[in-house]
């Protein structure tokens, strides 16, 4: 164990070439399936680098042949052409993900809202002039600043699920912000 942590502790300073050699030789297989990873490591060959042929030899004696594999789910989500892998642990996504159309249409719906409540627009319709939109477009784009703080911070901290889209927000969001939880959730 100690010499894996002095591995992991010098891992990102090593050079490529030192990482993939260590790589390649430990790893016997990887499958990737639809929504599944798994890689199996040999392990007599990890021993062998992480303790040395002569030690690793030793303790392989009691060891079974049998990899260790290590196994992941992930989500494919197509998002503007391209496809994001997400890691999927108990439905949230396991690193922050902003999304641009997201955060465009909460900045928008709330810019406008800040800008009626001054006065200094005084109607949808003439923000629709001004941004040159149509206005059932910006309606609908509206209706992003009736989100709860939860959701809002959520989007723009890139929290929220990571299949959640622009087109499921402008659908209809729900005043009651107890219901708009949905957002935050993968749908059943």
């Amino acid at each position: 164990m100690t010499q894996a942590t002095r591995v992991a502790s010098t891992w990102s300073g090593l050079g490529a070439s030192k990482r993939d050699e260590f790589i390649r030789s430990v790893v016997q297989r990887v499958v990737i399936g639809q929504e599944f990873v798994w890689i199996d490591v040999e392990p007599l060959a990890l021993f062998t680098k992480l303790l040395g042929e002569e030690a690793a030899s030793a303790l392989a004696l009691n060891e079974p042949e049998n990899p260790l594999r290590m196994t992941a789910s992930f989500k494919a989500i197509r998002r503007r052409g391209e496809i994001q892998v997400v890691s999927d642990s108990n439905g949230e996504s396991s690193e922050d993900m902003c999304i641009p159309s997201l955060m465009t249409a909460m900045a928008r719906a709330h810019d406008w809202r800040e800008r009626i409540v001054a006065g200094e627009i005084p109607s949808l319709q003439q923000i629709s002039q001004e941004t040159n939109l149509t206005p059932k477009y910006v309606r609908r784009l509206f209706r992003c600043a009736n989100l709860s703080p939860k959701v809002t911070e959520a989007i723009l901290s890139g929290t929220q699920r990571m299949d959640l889209k622009l087109s499921e927000l402008l659908r209809g969001v729900p005043l009651d912000w107890a219901e708009q939880k949905h957002f935050l959730r993968h749908p059943a």
